[in-house]
């Protein structure tokens, strides 16, 4: 990630939701005074080299509102950006910050100066030309040579710059497109002029309303006034346009035009797209990375406790066997302490095998009993939530080849996930069906369902991704980790949506 961060071009800030500094690219530097050292600094303690006293306020704005914000700001050296802040999602759509983005306008504010300059010397060239028309009737015929040579010097301007121009009239009708307009709408300057631009069909109908607002504040005299909007041309490619707009005005006010000068920023927004997707799936690797070492070293710190308990619980066996005075409930619950002692700390072997890549130890084992057993381990849960735990299974099952621990955690897992589901729900009781049968296909088949509210249909793919949860308290790992060892096993897992949770798996029968 940091070098793509150091290879990108614009300045971009990454901003926590505090306010501090998670991560800046290399041309940020250019407008604060950033070092490496910064990162964690709130961004209030930088220098800025540049005026903006809306900053923070809009940062605050764009977290509470989620809606983007922008302003142009000036460097002391002259340039020109546009400043945006954006809201910094996750990949599960959260809200973790914000960004701050900066594109170069300096080519745009000069075309805007330019601009004005020409209509500036345009008026008062004509002025000089008036009086001289008035004083000088006889020489009509070289003024109106010289109003021609004016009126083509604006031409090849407007001809000639790179920069899209929009000509209106105060009705909204086309007057003019420039060259660069023409070329990117895929409209002929003499084919559109006299029509209103909101009936050309270059235009979005869902920001129709948008622009046509934005061309009143105009009427109104608001201006300059920016805005952003996209054009369809006849190819039918999207384009992203950033507009400048001027009104030009008669002596006695009234509008004579209105002026939008355009910069096509599709390419640029989709690269801040890029950049933005490309440092979110880099997070999501740096935490799939994390949690399995973390894992490996959970599975390490944990083997040699588990196996203590084991030991201390088969010691505290043999002496109360060999005392007949000893309780039977006590012998009972040093015996199950021993047999989930040795449970535990052979899952966690079996997961550290399969963290190193190495594939889980399969035998043949009887999935029935593998579902008992998970329900047994889940018995006071299910209890405390008076949610009843019922099974639908195939006694005729042949055996399965699998790793017995490994496929009764995903069991607990499911089961446990439905169980929450209802209790989530608020619902005071409930059900969770437990299901074995034989697919189609040869395949042995489990299916948990519940009569909880069930999974949405644009989730039921996402649930098993690594740190997707919709639990306020959840690491989103649980599915994932069932997903792992099924595929593991050389069986698949899903969801499907609808009324109730309905999660399945499959795994290959021994034979």
């Amino acid at each position: 990630m940091a070098n793509l961060l150091a290879s990108a071009e614009l300045p971009v800030v990454f901003l926590a939701a505090d306010r501090t500094i998670k991560r800046f690219t290399p041309p940020a530097t250019r407008l604060f005074s950033l070092i490496a050292t910064d990162v964690g600094r709130p961004l209030g303690d930088i220098t800025a080299r540049f005026s903006d006293p809306e900053l923070h306020a809009d940062i605050d704005a764009v977290l509470r509102t989620l809606a983007p914000r922008s302003r142009e700001i000036r460097t002391g050296e002259g340039e020109w950006y546009l400043r945006r802040v954006t809201p910094y999602r996750t990949e599960g759509n959260r809200i973790e910050g914000a960004v701050l983005t900066f594109a170069d306008v300096t080519a745009i504010k000069q075309a805007e100066a330019s601009l004005r300059e020409m209509a500036a010397e345009l008026e008062r060239r004509v002025d000089e030309r008036t009086l001289e028309l008035q004083a000088e009737v006889a020489q009509r015929g070289r003024a109106e040579e010289a109003a021609r040579a004016e009126h083509e010097f604006l031409g090849t301007v407007l001809e000639t710059t790179e920069a899209l121009v929009v000509v209106l009239d105060a009705g909204g009708r086309i007057v003019r497109l420039n060259a660069a307009a023409e070329r990117t709408s895929g409209y002929r300057n003499e084919d559109v002029a006299g029509k209103t631009l909101w009936d050309l069909g270059l235009l979005l109908a869902e920001e129709l309303p948008a622009v046509r607002a934005v061309f009143e504040r105009l009427l109104a005299g608001e201006t300059p006034l920016r805005w952003e909007n996209h054009w369809v041309p006849h190819d039918g490619k999207r384009r992203l346009i950033a507009w400048s707009n001027a009104v030009l005005r008669d002596e006695q006010g009234g509008i004579l035009h209105v002026i939008g000068t355009g910069v096509d920023v599709s390419e640029q927004r989709a690269a801040e797209d890029r950049l933005r997707v490309r440092t979110e799936e880099l997070a999501l690797l740096h935490r799939r990375y994390t949690a399995s070492g973390l894992a490996a070293m959970i599975g390490h710190e944990l083997n040699q406790p588990l196996a203590a308990i084991a030991g201390y619980a088969e010691a505290c066996l043999q002496t109360v066997r060999g005392d007949p005075r000893a309780p039977e409930a006590i012998v009972r619950n040093a015996e199950r302490i021993a047999v989930e002692a040795v449970r535990a700390g052979r899952f966690v072997n079996g997961l550290r095998r399969l963290i190193s890549r190495g594939g889980p130890e399969l035998r043949a084992d009887d999935l029935n009993s593998l579902v008992r057993s998970a329900c047994e381990i889940l018995g006071p849960q299910a209890r405390r939530a008076n949610v009843r735990q019922l099974f639908s299974l195939d006694e005729r099952l042949a055996a399965v080849r699998c790793s017995a621990i490994q496929i009764e955690h995903v069991i607990v897992n499911l089961a446990r996930n439905a169980i929450e589901a209802i209790v989530g729900a608020g619902l005071k009781a409930g059900e969770v069906v437990i299901t074995t049968r034989r697919t189609p296909e040869g395949m042995a088949q489990v299916s948990v369902t519940d009569d909880g509210p069930g999974i949405a249909p644009e989730l039921a793919e996402k649930v098993f991704d690594p740190f997707y949860t919709t639990k306020d308290d959840g690491v989103g790992m649980g599915l994932a980790i069932c997903r792992t060892l099924v595929e593991a096993h050389g069986g698949r897992i899903w969801a499907e949506s609808g009324r109730g949770g309905k999660l399945y798996f499959t795994l290959p029968f021994a034979s």
